[in-house]
């Protein structure tokens, strides 16, 4: 699984297919509160024109991050939801859920986003039992605290993360499982993504997979 600012994108184990609901690999990654429901991808993006306070994106900003946090300070100027600061110096999303006014920590809203995902893997899988385990792709700058932040989301929905992994050493591994190379190789991963870019070397030797450097730009898309 991994979950973007403005997109997410999975796949299950089966001959390497991706298999996506919607048959798309740009789902957006998007939660939105209405009057009657919560909305999820293309029906809640819909949301955000009208309904922007309670549509809820950029998740990987918020998540792991503390209230004071200079990202998460500098984006409040730019969100239209409203954010607060828990006891904790944790941010929580403010919003008005089904008529009540609802405050959330992050890791509430990404497992929100992580049970939707298990409904259209168990929709596909035809199982009613749901995904137990699963692995999940995060950017490379990701913190220790942003990456226990995703495990304590995935418990909230009793869906054990076998292993975090920074997209640049996710996108060898798919690339080495297709291309079935091995020896020594550098490789140059760019990513671009929602609302960001992430340039990444790294440097192969079997199954041993070493970053070498990596840029961020967190304005470019």
């Amino acid at each position: 699984m991994n979950i973007g600012n403005n997109y997410y994108s999975f796949s299950v184990f089966d001959e390497f297919r991706l298999i996506n609901f919607i048959e798309r690999q740009d789902t957006p990654s998007y939660v939105s509160f209405t009057e009657k429901q919560i909305l999820f991808s293309y029906s809640a993006r819909l949301q955000r024109d009208k309904n922007d306070v309670n549509t809820i994106f950029d998740i990987n900003k918020l998540i792991g991050r503390k209230f004071s946090d200079p990202i998460i300070q500098n984006n409040i100027k730019l969100w239209p939801f409203k954010i607060e600061v828990d006891e904790h110096d944790n941010p929580l999303i403010c919003v008005n859920d089904q008529g009540q006014i609802k405050k959330y920590h992050a890791e509430e809203i990404y497992s929100f986003l992580l049970s939707e995902i298990n409904k259209v893997c168990s929709y596909y899988l035809h199982t009613s039992q749901g995904i137990l385990n699963a692995v999940i792709s995060v950017p490379i700058n990701f913190t220790d605290s942003q990456k226990q932040a995703i495990k304590n989301a995935g418990k909230i929905i009793g869906l054990n993360i076998l292993s975090i992994v920074d997209e640049p050493t996710a996108a060898i591994i798919a690339y080495k499982y297709n291309n079935k190379f091995d020896g020594d190789q550098n490789i140059l991963i760019f990513d671009q993504g929602g609302n960001k870019l992430d340039i990444s070397l790294l440097f192969t030797h079997n199954d041993i997979i070493e970053v070498k450097a990596t840029v961020t730009n967190e304005h470019i898309s």
